[in-house]
């Protein structure tokens, strides 16, 4: 059986490069998108780019900014797959103005941070069963400005800016987390900066935009998800495919991250 992977932002600027080498790897991937006609739309084009069957690229609908929806999401795949090896999460968002999301979140950090948290915590079971398993997570330089007493900027006047700076910061300090949870497990977490990618996204946070191709972009979540030299290496922060210091490491900061974020998981 092939491996099997997640992408969330799979019909993103990075999502599809990731998406195409996983394809090329012999990996069956799910692309996690919110509309089915757009992750349809980048299968045609993977296979029409790569000359890939897109037998092995399937779609499955997600909005991650809602806890209902990503709970749908992963019981629907955990009941039709018996195995997932990885997820790479790229899926990120810069609101230019505060707005809430369905569970009444700001919707940066609900998108940026809470999906890669329930992910990471709610597919941990069934990446345990199929390990050796990886998650990667595509984080940033571009981080920090974190208010661990203000997370919602209820006191702070939003900044566009800022609340994406903090949601890459908080899933790094997440990263770590989940790195620890799973230790020995066979399951490892470790998270990258992609590269100053030209995007629709980068466009929303600088003018310009960036400087580097989606291709380039998609080397160094590659290489956590494939290099079989990473199989064991878990809690690593990753550039230019090489191991990058983390300025983020207070355990404590970690653990009451965690601790909000699960305060403000819904019951359904």
């Amino acid at each position: 059986m092939s491996r099997q992977w997640i992408v969330t932002g799979a019909n993103g600027t990075i999502g599809k490069e990731i998406v195409k080498g996983l394809a090329k790897s012999g990996a069956s991937v799910v692309l996690a998108v919110r509309r089915r006609d757009a992750g349809e739309k980048t299968i045609e084009q993977i296979g029409k780019e790569a000359n890939l069957s897109k037998e092995n690229m399937k779609v499955m609908e997600v909005d991650l900014s809602s806890q209902q929806s990503i709970r749908k999401f992963v019981s629907d795949y955990c009941s039709t797959h018996e195995q997932l090896n990885g997820i790479i999460q790229t899926a990120s968002i810069v609101s230019q103005t505060k707005k809430l999301s369905v569970d009444n979140i700001e919707m940066t950090f609900a998108t940026n941070v809470m999906a890669y948290f329930m992910l990471m915590d709610l597919f941990g079971d069934i990446m345990k069963k199929s390990a050796p398993a990886r998650i990667v997570n595509v984080a940033s330089n571009y981080a920090g400005h974190m208010d661990l007493s203000d997370l919602q900027f209820d006191k702070r006047q939003y900044n566009h800016d800022s609340a994406y700076r903090q949601s890459k910061q908080a899933e790094r300090m997440l990263s770590w987390v989940y790195a620890e949870k799973y230790k020995d497990t066979g399951v490892t977490v470790n998270a990258c900066h992609p590269g100053v990618v030209t995007s629709p996204l980068l466009a929303g946070l600088m003018s310009g935009g960036g400087s580097d191709s989606p291709e380039k972009g998609a080397v160094v979540p590659l290489f956590l998800a494939l290099n079989p030299d990473l199989e064991k290496v878990t809690g690593k922060y990753w550039y230019q495919s090489k191991e990058k210091a983390c300025q983020f490491s207070d355990k404590k900061q970690w653990n009451d991250l965690w601790e909000k974020c699960n305060a403000l998981l819904k019951k359904f």
